[in-house]
C-alpha cells in the first residue's frame, strides 16, 4: 500500500546517495514516537536494514518516547556531525526538522510524511487520498450493513487527506 510506496522512496533515495560514492552513506533516523512495532516505523527499519546488510549505509536510530523528544534527537544527531543525512519519519516530526534544519545549514535532512521548504532539506510526501479512495469504494461495495467508518490516528494533514479521499470514494 501506501507505507509499501513510502519504503521504497526511502530505500531508493538511500541507494541513490550510495551510487554518488565508495564508501556507505551514515544515516542518522528519528522515527515517530510509538516505537518500531509493526506499522510505518517498523517497515523503513526493516528497509533500512535491508540496505546495512547489502553494504550500501550505516544507521543509526532512535525512537521518541514522545513527541517532545523528537527535537533533541535531531540536534544531537545533527551536533555530531558524522551523519550524511538525518531523516525524521511522520508529520509530527517535520516542524523540528525545520528547526533543526536552519540551526544546522550543512546538514542534509529528510522528512517522510511531511512537508518543509528549507534549502537542506528533501521531502517525502504522498497523496494519501487517492489510496484511500480506493479503500472507501471497496469498503462500500463489501458492507453488508450500507454503514461504513474509518479511524485516524491524529488530526493533521496527512490523516485528513486520507479522510477526505476515503469519504470520497465511498
Amino acid at each position: 500500500g501506501e507505507e509499501m510506496k513510502k519504503l521504497f522512496i526511502l530505500v531508493f533515495l538511500l541507494l541513490s546517495l550510495g551510487a554518488y560514492s565508495k564508501d556507505k552513506i551514515n544515516v542518522g533516523i528519528v522515527f515517530s514516537s510509538g516505537g518500531l512495532g509493526t506499522g510505518f516505523n517498523k517497515m523503513a527499519y526493516d528497509g533500512l536494514k535491508k540496505a546495512e546488510a547489502e553494504g550500501f549505509i550505516t544507521f543509526k536510530y532512535v525512537e521518541p518516547s514522545n513527541i517532545t523528544e523528537d527535537l533533541v534527537f535531531l540536534r544531537d544527531f545533527s551536533r555530531e556531525g558524522n551523519f550524511d543525512l538525518v531523516i525524521g519519519m511522520g508529520t509530527v516530526v517535520a516542524e523540528s526538522i525545520k528547526k533543526v534544519a536552519t540551526e544546522f545549514p550543512n546538514q542534509k535532512y529528510a522528512i517522510v510524511g511531511g512537508t518543509i521548504t528549507v534549502p537542506n532539506t528533501i521531502t517525502i510526501d504522498f497523496a494519501e487520498q487517492e489510496m484511500s479512495f480506493l479503500a472507501g469504494a471497496l469498503a462500500t461495495m463489501m458492507s453488508r450493513s450500507n454503514k461504513i467508518g474509518v479511524l485516524l490516528g491524529m488530526d493533521n494533514r496527512s490523516f485528513n487527506r486520507f479522510k477526505h479521499g476515503f469519504t470520497q470514494g465511498a
